[in-house]
């Protein structure tokens, strides 16, 4: 991974053309230019290649609508500067044309053309040796070859292609002409701009691609405005056939770079370093550099920082005078019809700017960094062994404490954060690292690093990959005309998934979901279920698709079956008997309503909230789904139930129809906390599905690590439940534990025969007045213990009694599966004498 070294954030600006404000024939706005590039910039961001400048992120503008702000790293020095300054040999040439070349072939091979090959747009950033990046590259790809933007971006004229200058039009060919260009300027050391202007320049250009078959040599001479130069035929040669005026006569970068490799042997081997020298050096930086931990980092993380560290890029350009504002009364237009579509006035709605790049300003960046310590970052991690607690690598506790939203803005927690999690993802094949990441994962996960920490905690391997290639996402299926519909709906808020390139890579991941899982069908919903991993591995559908069947055969497993209503209902009637458990008021309210889960919370758990959570909410719910077993979204849900408490404890039936048709905005910090507080204080036994996932969490402490399965009910039976079911191992810890009440509900004489320790007799269960057990009832709420009916061979008692505490608003009620039966034959549990006998 690339770090940012003596690099900059540079940005320049493009301007997009205006659509008015029209629709398509589905009744959704026309996608606007600025979101298609958008789209097709992440594209671009996957370019990674030692030659090329790293493109790191495109904003709209928020203020001037049609302009579109483009960041990459940035070099101070240049290759035009580099050739002033310097009186290069002809094996640096070559050596510097090997590196261009290496650059664009890499473009070719992915499918792009640079379009804008320049001497000034390939920067300088290393002298000893001298290595060079091309940047401003794939522009023609960004705007559709011009169609997005007003005009073609020309850089300047000096090694444009005769193609270009005419036509517009760019291509492979048109590359290796500007290749041609600027290694004749390296050669002859005649830099172009310094003689000629630019239209003096294309007029000499157009006069010498009159004479064809000599164009080139006729072009060579004419440009060559000394002869003290070193000469060099392989050079020579190159250079002529790379600017004929012919773009089918010129050879490709493949066959340029065979021929310069012939010299490559020539080159000095500047790659030994001496290893002392080298931690010599390092040490010396660390000593003296204050920018030592900014320059070390991954460029990708260094601007994540700086974004969170001051202004917008918008703001920076224009406080700079590079985007000049008008007043908004200037830019009406003068008439508007049909689809809002504009007249008149149109160049006053186009915001004037600079043609230039800005260097951005990381002076705020570079202090809050400086005044860290470099062992606050860089800080070590012992893999001999992993201590029950995070204190030896969480640094700062009091800020990992703060609400998840002032920990992402906070620089200097994230810079630690980062470096961190980055180091765990990196070594999780080593032993113990995964129990490690889980654990510094619970703290938070920074954006960043999000996608790969979720391929690391659901084990999706190089291997799993390789599925995706394998499918033929683009042949029809039956699922075409539903996903027509639901994908251009699909998260419109977030601008990247209203771009064509993100419906057509949700198209293919749905796609390929559907291809290898053939007995799942497409229901609504599975487009918003997708969408978190296609915007996290755009670039990688590879990756989205095994994370996305992970995820679904953990958490949502049989959800998607052609008929899945019995695993829907199970789901649902548990969720029901849990919402008894934590709120018994709340259930019974609407269970009186006769308002139940079948009416609200199938969108919750078939998307597992993605239906109905914003993206930037969803991301860190499934943080924790994630760190959790497959009860946690039942969690989630009963956490959502409780921030809605105030407005459904005393709402109508319509009343409640209406807000959880539009639910409010939720506190993701205290949705979270609250569903970490359930899953630890519900009994895990009582979670549990005959349709659950066979995948099981790995726990070592109990109650997790206990069996959970109890007697399989219809859901019929499950309906007749007021109350969830314990299994007999948790009964029994628990017992042992000391953290359970054990309302027993048989007769006296069975009572007596035998019981389970420090049990409570209840043997008239018609009495509803519970006056005698209501102070152990309010211990164990207060103890966030559950309270435990256990039954003899009347198991309809059992539901009328828990069904009666549950009714009189008391928390924690569950009943024994299996009753007493079950576990008589445990001694350790049962004793002759009993601490307590109420009979009414």
């Amino acid at each position: 991974m690339r770090s940012l070294a003596n690099g900059k954030f540079g940005a320049f600006i493009i301007r997009s053309v205006e659509e008015g404000g029209r629709t398509c024939a589905n009744g959704l706005p026309l996608v606007p230019p600025n979101v298609r590039m958008l789209g097709r910039f992440q594209h671009m961001k996957a370019l990674r290649h030692e030659n090329l400048c790293q493109y790191l992120d495109l904003f709209r503008c928020s203020l001037a609508k049609n302009l579109v702000i483009i960041v990459s790293e940035h070099h101070l020095s240049n290759l035009q500067q580099l050739c002033k300054n310097t009186n290069l040999t002809s094996l640096e040439v070559i050596d510097l044309s090997l590196q261009i070349a290496k650059g664009l072939e890499y473009l070719h091979e992915q499918g792009y053309v640079h379009g804008n090959l320049d001497i000034s747009n390939i920067e300088v950033f290393q002298i000893k040796p001298i290595k060079i990046r091309l940047a401003s590259y794939a522009l023609s790809y960004l705007t559709d070859f011009g169609e997005d933007s007003e005009s073609l971006i020309i850089n300047s004229p000096y090694c444009s292609a005769p193609e270009i200058l005419l036509s517009g039009s760019c291509s492979e060919k048109s590359d290796v002409w500007s290749f041609g260009m600027v290694v004749q300027q390296m050669y002859t050391k005649t830099l172009f701009s310094d003689y000629w202007s630019g239209p003096q320049f294309i007029s000499i250009i157009e006069k010498c691609c009159k004479t064809i078959e000599n164009a080139n040599q006729c072009l060579f001479n004419t440009l060559q405005k000394t002869t003290d130069y070193e000469k060099n035929d392989t050079l020579e040669k190159i250079i002529m056939n790379c600017i004929n005026a012919l773009p089918s006569k010129r050879p490709t970068i493949t066959e340029i770079l065979k021929d310069l490799n012939l010299n490559d042997s020539e080159i000095e081997d500047f790659e030994y370093v001496d290893i002392n020298a080298l931690r010599e050096e390092i040490q010396e930086r660390m000593n003296t550099e204050k920018c030592f931990i900014l320059s070390e980092m991954p460029i990708e993380d260094a601007f994540f920082l700086w974004k969170m560290s001051g202004a917008s890029c918008e703001s920076i350009m224009i406080r700079k005078g590079v985007i000049q504002l008008r007043a908004p009364v200037s830019t009406v237009p003068s008439s508007v019809i049909e689809d809002f579509v504009f007249f008149g006035n149109e160049e006053s709605r186009q915001f004037q700017f600079d043609d230039c790049l800005v260097i951005l300003p990381d002076d705020k960046l570079l202090e809050k960094i400086s005044s860290l310590k470099i062992t606050d970052v860089i800080r070590p991690i012992y893999f001999a062994r992993i201590t029950d607690s995070t204190e030896d690598i969480i640094i700062d506790r009091k800020t990992s404490s703060l609400t998840v939203v002032i920990k992402e803005k906070d620089v200097k927690y994230q810079a630690q954060r980062m470096s961190i999690l980055r180091h765990l993802v990196d070594c999780i094949q080593f032993d113990g690292m995964e129990e490690l990441l889980r654990k510094e994962a619970f703290v938070d996960i920074p954006p960043v690093l999000r996608s790969r920490v979720w391929r690391s905690l659901l084990h999706v391997e190089d291997e799993d990959c390789l599925d995706f290639y394998n499918l033929d996402t683009l042949a029809p299926h039956t699922s075409d005309r539903q996903l027509d519909v639901d994908i251009p709906r699909c998260h419109q808020y977030e601008d990247m998934m209203t771009s064509p390139a993100a419906h057509s890579s949700l198209r293919r991941i749905l796609k390929a979901w559907l291809l290898s899982n053939t007995n799942y069908v497409y229901w609504q919903g599975c487009d918003s279920l997708a969408a978190p991993f296609l915007l996290l591995n755009f670039n990688d559908p590879q990756i989205a698709l095994p994370c996305l069947n992970e995820f679904i055969n953990r958490y949502l497993f049989n959800f998607f079956l052609r008929d899945n209503s019995a695993i829907i209902q199970e789901y649902l009637a548990v969720f029901n008997h849990l919402l008894a458990y934590v709120d018994a008021q709340l259930y019974t309210h609407l269970a009186d309503l006769g308002f139940f889960p079948e009416l609200y919370a199938i969108p919750w758990f078939l998307t597992c909230f993605a239906h109905v959570l914003p993206m930037h909410k969803l991301y860190h719910v499934w943080d924790y789904v994630l760190l959790h077993d497959t009860s946690f979204p039942l969690m989630v849900g009963l956490a959502v139930m409780k921030q809605l408490r105030p407005r459904l404890i005393d709402s109508s039936f319509n009343d409640a129809i209406l807000l959880f048709s539009d639910l409010p905005d939720l506190p993701i910090d205290k949705l979270i906390e609250n569903a970490v507080y359930y899953y630890k204080t519900i009994p895990p036994s009582c979670t549990f599905r005959v349709h659950d996932s066979p995948w099981k969490a790995t726990y070592s402490d109990a109650p997790y690590n206990l069996n959970r399965e109890i007697s399989p009910f219809t859901v019929a039976e499950l309906k007749e439940l007021n109350c969830p079911r314990m299994s007999k191992d948790e009964f029994c810890w628990r017992v042992h534990q000391q953290s359970i009440v054990v309302i027993d509900i048989r007769s006296s004489m069975d009572f007596n025969r035998g019981c389970v320790i420090r049990s409570i007799h209840y043997g008239n269960i018609e009495d509803d007045t519970f006056k005698n057990v209501m102070n152990a009832f309010k211990i164990a709420q207060e103890n966030c213990h559950p309270i435990c009916v256990v039954w003899g061979k009347d198991f309809a008692a059992a539901v009328r009694f828990s069904g009666k505490l549950v009714f009189k608003s008391i928390n924690g009620v569950c009943i024994l599966d299996g009753g007493f039966e079950n576990i008589r034959d445990d001694r350790s549990l049962i004793t002759i004498g009993h601490f307590k006998i109420i009979e009414l």
